[in-house]
């Protein structure tokens, strides 16, 4: 989310609500303080899950399966299935972050293996990219579990709501939920306003400090 433009005040003839504009509004001016909050260990840490989030493609995610299926003793016949479905996927979308893949990628990619008249190898290929992204939210999950335990020992009631509620987006959306930009919008998602939000959770500095804080668990 950007802080930069100004933000325009609603134009009824065009049906935007003065309470909608509201809340973005303050959305926008939750982000603002946040941001100008946010102390330097924690602008390095923020740097961290954006280089994470960054290099977190579809071809570097196959490449994580891929050692995982070594490791577990696959049959080389199975590792080389790997490695092609692999390969024909990465043609389309292997340097997409995993997160902005969307079903219409996956579909296109599937179409140009059936236009061969490969068509096992497109169902095939299509259960492989599932198991990728199975996988994604697998790993996202076992990390969850350890922060998990680390909020309900370092942070009171009212902050494990909301750091717990945090992870259930990480684990379901992805990495990017952890980007300090995103801390607006996860209050308001959760606490449907500022001022509810900063009433549950106390002062602006706290809240990120807790919501920079925990990440250090996961990574």
């Amino acid at each position: 989310m950007g802080y930069s433009l100004p933000l325009l005040p609603p134009d009824q003839s065009c049906g935007v609500s003065n309470i909608a504009w509201m809340a973005k509004k303050n959305c926008c001016r939750l982000g603002c303080i946040l941001q100008s909050a946010l102390p330097k260990r924690g602008k390095l840490v923020m740097q961290l899950v954006r280089r994470e989030s960054q290099g977190h493609t579809f071809e570097n995610v196959g490449a994580a399966f891929l050692d995982k299926q070594r490791n577990e003793g696959k049959s080389p016949a199975t590792l080389s299935k790997t490695e092609y479905h692999l390969k024909l996927a990465n043609k389309d979308f292997g340097r997409k972050p995993i997160s902005e893949i969307t079903s219409p990628m996956v579909l296109r990619c599937l179409r140009k293996v059936e236009a061969k008249g490969n068509y096992e190898t497109a169902h095939r290929l299509r259960a492989r990219i599932g198991s990728i992204f199975r996988y994604v939210v697998a790993t996202r999950a076992q990390r969850a579990k350890v922060g998990e335990k680390k909020i309900a020992s370092e942070y009171d009631s009212e902050l494990q709501v909301f750091l717990n509620f945090v992870l259930s987006q990480y684990v379901s959306e992805g990495v990017g939920e952890l980007d300090s930009s995103k801390l607006p919008e996860l209050l308001e998602l959760r606490y449907k306003g500022v001022n509810d939000a900063t009433e549950h959770l106390g002062n602006v500095r706290d809240i990120r400090k807790a919501f920079v804080g925990f990440q250090r668990h996961l990574y």
